[in-house]
């Protein structure tokens, strides 16, 4: 298959396009959870488990993935540079045959650029549970943050499930908001599963579910990372990625995840 764009700004176009779905709100029991205590230890020993120490000192980071597969048009053989400084501030950039493509996301905005044309969005849409793309700096690494409903549902199979809601001030945007479902390995304490949902921009309180399997941890630069990352949108998978390298502390700044 062709690639030709970064395949996380495909996920705008899917969220347009996508059929609108009956929306569920969230259940009364989700919107009254509090901090768990057993949730926060899981999710606070999972962090360390990833070599926390480090990731405390990691200011900024650069990866390399290849795409290998997916059901797109704009996945198959292709490489993928994601840059961040964190959950909410990152970026994905690739050559195409119709110039430099990049997927910004800088807190609550969001831009996509392709070729010369570009498109703004707020990060609800396709980044609820933030760089998804690693989970230590996706909401699994959050959990310290007072604004996060966390809750333990159970032990499911070999893994420990919590469900995280972020809360707003805003009842709007917390209608909007729905839950994150995080799948913590029991033995390894490392995240195995990410469970969140997509907005569609024309109507945000619709969510359509998607889903992000990690796998093949290796320690790398002091920190343990997923090298096979695989996204699914409602039961579909649409790519698997494949992390080709690494490198921390590299300079970056907010400059580099400007969306204006």
């Amino acid at each position: 298959m062709r690639f030709s764009r970064p395949h996380v700004a495909v996920l705008l176009s899917i969220v347009l396009t996508t059929p609108v779905l009956s929306h569920q709100a969230v259940s009364s029991d989700q919107a009254v959870a509090a901090r768990d205590a057993m949730a926060l230890s899981i999710l606070r020993s999972s962090f360390t488990a990833a070599s926390g120490p480090n990731l405390l000192m990691l200011m900024d980071a650069s990866f390399q993935m290849t795409v290998i597969s997916g059901t797109d048009d704009h996945s198959g053989d292709g490489i993928v540079t994601l840059k961040t400084m964190g959950s909410k501030l990152w970026r994905t950039e690739a050559d195409t045959p119709n110039g430099p493509s990049a997927f910004i996301v800088n807190g609550s905005q969001g831009l996509s650029q392709s070729g010369k044309d570009q498109q703004s969005f707020l990060t609800v849409s396709v980044a609820e549970a933030g760089n998804w793309f690693l989970p230590a700096f996706s909401i699994v690494g959050e959990y310290a943050d007072q604004g996060l409903k966390i809750s333990y549902v159970g032990l499911e199979g070999t893994a420990h499930h919590i469900q995280i809601l972020r809360t707003s001030t805003d009842p709007i945007m917390q209608e909007i908001l729905s839950p994150c479902d995080v799948y913590i390995d029991s033995l390894t304490l490392l995240p195995t599963k990410l469970v969140f949902s997509l907005h569609p921009p024309m109507d945000l309180k619709v969510r359509i579910p998607a889903e992000v399997d990690y796998s093949d941890y290796r320690l790398t630069s002091g920190v343990l990372l997923p090298f096979d990352v695989k996204f699914s949108i409602q039961g579909n998978l649409v790519s698997e990625y494949k992390l080709n390298s690494f490198a921390t502390n590299v300079g970056l700044s907010a400059s580099d995840f400007s969306v204006k």
